[in-house]
């Protein structure tokens, strides 16, 4: 989505929590040519990011995040166990 002035957001959907570790990755295209670098990110990265926020409540609810994606991604069903 263009926010103006050559800024774009980009919305990423369909990632489980036991997914926050794999890296998604964009590249940019203006009529068919690439333009810009090529990114890789990923929901632990976000996390990284802001662990050193100043707001004591963004760093406590992506620590949450992360703690959420790393319980999801341990967990084994019964029925697959």
């Amino acid at each position: 989505t263009a926010i103006g002035g050559g800024i774009y957001e980009v919305s990423f959907t369909g990632i489980e929590a036991n997914e926050f570790a794999e890296n998604v990755t964009a590249s940019f295209a203006r009529n068919g040519s690439p333009v810009g670098n090529t990114l890789t990110y990923s929901v632990n990265a976000y996390v990284q990011s802001k662990q050193s926020d100043s707001s004591a409540a963004l760093r406590a609810l992506v620590q949450a995040l992360y703690n959420y994606g790393a319980a999801a991604a341990a967990y084994t069903p019964a029925s697959e166990a």
